[in-house]
């Protein structure tokens, strides 16, 4: 099997920022084991510079973000699950879930692994949040918010 590399800017970009970013490894869907330590371990021993460095100097086939309620800027991502039928834009699936909104400024879209979206917002303070959503006509997924740690996004 050809070995992929994969693009790190966005996740060192958010890492230099200071938000937790996890290599992934074995095309695995989150962290696992990082160098011989579960990942919980950098959580206890903050070692968010030590998982940043993990980005460059291992060989990651991806990298995640993991939420956390010291984020620099609180987080609400909205990770749509897409029928991979039904071809959608962002623009599109805005249209649909906002009933004619207009997009929000500053708005982050990322293009998720499983072909679905990732929508990107500063988290209202006090805010207490589902894990899942279910909008109906095939458009449903996860949410991933700093208020709540310890869960996975991967990113582009």
């Amino acid at each position: 099997m050809k070995r992929i590399t994969p693009k790190l800017g966005f996740a060192e970009s958010l890492a230099e920022q200071g938000y937790w970013i996890f290599p992934t490894y074995n095309r695995q869907k989150g962290a696992r084991q990082i160098m011989g330590k579960p990942w919980g371990w950098y959580f206890e021993e903050g070692s968010q510079e030590m998982l940043a460095s993990m980005l460059t100097r291992t060989n990651p086939t991806g990298a995640s973000l993991c939420p956390h309620p010291n984020d620099p800027n609180p987080l609400l991502i909205l990770d749509f699950d897409l029928d991979p039928h039904q071809a959608m834009s962002w623009e599109k699936l805005w249209e649909r879930i906002s009933t004619g909104l207009p997009i929000p400024k500053g708005l982050g879209v990322t293009k998720s692994i499983s072909g679905g979206f990732h929508f990107w917002f500063k988290l209202p303070n006090a805010m207490k949040l589902p894990d899942k959503f279910d909008l109906g006509s095939g458009i449903a997924g996860e949410i991933r918010a700093s208020s709540r740690p310890k869960t996975f996004i991967m990113l582009p």
